[in-house]
């Protein structure tokens, strides 16, 4: 199991571009609103006012994720 998860993180690393000589580290989750909270974590709070950008049709867990690490948001207004 841990090959497999191991594959996938490089196999992710490299349509990232990761460097070659880095060391990539990479998780596995049951439910998309978690990978959204781990990667919006990922991402990190270096910056003084951090902020996501993402169009108001998209998942909740996005929101969640703002309000859970006090990002600001910006939403984007989507129309049908």
């Amino acid at each position: 199991m841990f090959a497999i998860l191991s594959d996938a993180i490089d196999s992710v690393a490299d349509l990232w571009k990761a460097p070659k000589e880095g060391k990539v580290i990479g998780t596995s989750t049951a439910g998309s609103s978690k990978a959204i909270m781990l990667g919006g974590l990922a991402a990190g709070k270096d910056h003084f006012h951090p902020n996501i950008v993402f169009g108001s049709n998209a998942r909740v867990a996005l929101e969640k994720f703002a309000r859970y690490w006090d990002v600001d948001v910006r939403l984007v207004p989507v129309n049908a």
